[in-house]
C-alpha cells in the first residue's frame, strides 16, 4: 500500500473512531518520517482516542478546521499539541482556543458583535427585520455557545430555516456532542414536518 492510501485509510479509521487501526497506520508513516510533527501529533491523538474518543475528535475537528481556514500547518499542529498537553484535551481549554480562533477569523471580516446585533434588533423592533438588514453584508460574531444557541433559535423561530441549517452544519464538528445542537435540529425537523403535512 502506498503512502497516500495509508494516510487515507488512517484518516478514515480515525473519523470512524477505530483508533487502533488508525494508530497502526499513522505509526507506519511516522516510522518512515520520524521527524514529522504532523504524524507525531496524529499518533498522540489516536492514543487519546483510545481513552477518550470525544476529546480526540474535538481536537481533530479543531485542527482540520484551522487547516480548512488556511492556517499555517505548523501553527495548526502547535495549537493541537497545546490541547493534547492540556489535560489530554480538556473541554474548557478547547473552548478557549476555539474562541481565540473565532476572534482571529472574525477580525478579517466586516462584522458586528452579538450584543451590537441585539441593539439593532431593539432599534428595528424585530429580529427578522434587523437580520434582513445585514444578512448579506455583515457577519455576526458569535463568541460562545450561549450566543450561538440563542441566535440559532431566533433564526428558526423567525423562519430563516435554510440559514439555520447552514450555521448548524458549518459548526457541527465543534458542537456535535452537545445536546443543544440536537434540540435545534429537532426544532427544524418538526417545522419542516409540520409544513409538509399541511
Amino acid at each position: 500500500m502506498d503512502k497516500f492510501k495509508i494516510i487515507t485509510k488512517a484518516k478514515e479509521s480515525f473519523e470512524q473512531e477505530n483508533y487502533k487501526k488508525s494508530l497502526f497506520l499513522y505509526s507506519q508513516i511516522l516510522f518512515a518520517e520520524p521527524d514529522s510533527h504532523l504524524w507525531q501529533m496524529l499518533v498522540q491523538l489516536c492514543d487519546i482516542g483510545l481513552e477518550n474518543s470525544a476529546n480526540a475528535q474535538r481536537i481533530y475537528d479543531y485542527f482540520t478546521t484551522m487547516i480548512n481556514e488556511n492556517t499555517d500547518r505548523q501553527t495548526a499542529i502547535d495549537k493541537a499539541n497545546d490541547l493534547i498537553k492540556a489535560n489530554d484535551g480538556d473541554i474548557e481549554q478547547i473552548s478557549r482556543y476555539l474562541k481565540e480562533f473565532s476572534k482571529s477569523t472574525i477580525d478579517k471580516l466586516e462584522s458586528i458583535s452579538y450584543q451590537e446585533f441585539g441593539d439593532l434588533v431593539a432599534q428595528r423592533g424585530s429580529f427578522r427585520v434587523a437580520f434582513e438588514d445585514i444578512m448579506y453584508s455583515t457577519k455576526i460574531a458569535l463568541m460562545d455557545k450561549e450566543q450561538f444557541y440563542l441566535f440559532l433559535e431566533q433564526l428558526i423561530v423567525n423562519d430563516f430555516d435554510d440559514m439555520a441549517y447552514e450555521y448548524l452544519d458549518s459548526h457541527y464538528n465543534f458542537f456535535k456532542y452537545d445536546d443543544n445542537v440536537a434540540k435545534l435540529y429537532n426544532m427544524l425537523e418538526k417545522k419542516n414536518h409540520a409544513t409538509a403535512t399541511r
